[in-house]
């Protein structure tokens, strides 16, 4: 590498040092926040604006090691967002309720006679 390449990548790196530092949620305040993936539990709710579908996200199945895409749904309140990690149902009723104010809440797990486990969900809009 030459010197004068040497001499601007090292001024592109010192330029680049700006940007990084210590984080304080505080600074987010008047920023629009890219969604945070949440996973409801049983008795969670979610509230806010459903914007609609967010990315897949990549999830490794415990038992079997194998890697799986799930869907996500964004929901917005004030400049936070959240993407809940989706299921058959949310799949089902969200779509008729995107840009609308929703409470979806997880109620208890059931399972079926196979053993596996269905979410329920309770979900409401305005």
């Amino acid at each position: 590498m030459s010197k004068a390449k040497a001499k601007e990548t090292q001024a592109l790196a010192t330029n680049t040092d700006s940007m990084f530092g210590a984080f304080n949620p505080a600074e987010l305040a008047d920023y629009e926040v890219a969604p945070i993936v949440r996973r409801l539990e049983p008795g969670q709710a979610v509230r806010g604006i459903l914007e609609g579908e967010g990315s897949p996200i990549e999830m490794e199945d415990p038992r079997s090691g194998e890697t799986k895409s799930v869907r996500t749904w964004v929901i917005k309140a004030g400049n936070m967002r959240a993407a809940i990690m989706s299921g058959y149902q949310l799949d089902k009723e969200l779509p008729s309720l995107v840009g609308k104010h929703v409470v979806i809440a997880m109620g208890e797990q059931a399972e079926t006679r196979k053993g596996q486990r269905v979410n329920q969900y309770i979900i409401a809009s305005k």
